[in-house]
């Protein structure tokens, strides 16, 4: 029988709340770019919305205001 091996982040910052936030962490933009599909396809029956720059990707469990994301995005630069 084969596992399924959840993709990890090298790190992951957890903005706890109601509604949480999860910023992962990694090594390159490939790696996050590959883990991102692979999220996308995991997370279609949740209501999560993936954005990622570079090495970063943020999974808001509920879509974020304009000033809350651009504060979060901020504090990433």
């Amino acid at each position: 029988m084969e596992s399924y091996c959840w993709p990890q982040p090298d790190g992951e910052l957890v903005i706890p709340s109601s509604h949480p936030t999860f910023i992962a962490f990694y090594p390159d933009a490939a790696r996050a770019a590959r883990i991102e599909l692979a999220l996308s396809r995991d997370d279609a029956r949740e209501p999560v919305s993936l954005e990622r720059r570079g090495a970063v990707t943020i999974a808001w469990s509920q879509a974020p205001a304009g000033h809350e994301r651009d504060l979060v995005w901020s504090c990433l630069a």
